[in-house]
């Protein structure tokens, strides 16, 4: 009967415990920050993984699908109105690249834009075997969270954007 009472007990814990966990949208509607950026932040570290593209000539990390994956998981929660990152942005093609994930969620006081700034790659210095010879520089290829802001019409922006690079493809040259 002890033993019996001593699990029933542990679910009972258990149980109280899982459904304590507010979820991302109660910290949405309490207007506490810290706590969603710390859920997104938890989003984007799942999907970090660059894909490799393998060429006859070349091969690259492509970073788009994680963006996307990461994007498609935020869209699925109640408190979000939209997601999306700025993928036809002109950037500056240097390495390590960036992008910005906006996201619009749905608070009591209305909506709210905050920004998601990621790394996309990174070189880390590895020593040698030894120590004391020379340093090897070792690429990175996955995502790094940088932090996160308020940004109020981002999402119309990155909009914007994407109907002028369709309009553009759109017109036919004779």
């Amino acid at each position: 009967m002890g033993m019996k009472a001593i699990i029933a007990g542990i679910f009972i814990i258990i149980s109280i415990y899982s459904e304590a966990k507010p979820s991302m949208c109660n910290h949405v509607k309490k207007e506490n920050w810290k706590k969603v950026d710390r859920s997104v932040k938890s989003i984007i570290l799942k999907h970090k993984k660059a894909d490799l593209y393998v060429s006859p000539t070349s091969s690259y990390h492509y970073y788009s699908p994680s963006l996307d994956s990461i994007c498609a998981e935020i869209n699925t929660l109640d408190c979000v109105d939209t997601a999306l990152w700025d993928k036809y942005a002109t950037k500056i093609a240097i390495y390590p690249g960036h992008s910005t994930i906006g996201v619009r969620f749905l608070s009591d006081t209305g909506f709210t834009e905050r920004c998601y700034l990621v790394q996309e790659g990174g070189i880390r210095r590895m020593n040698s075997l030894l120590r004391w010879t020379s340093i090897y520089m070792v690429d990175r290829h996955r995502l790094f969270y940088e932090g996160s802001d308020f940004c109020n019409g981002f999402i119309e922006e990155q909009i914007k954007i994407f109907k002028q690079k369709k309009k553009k493809k759109r017109k036919v040259i004779k």
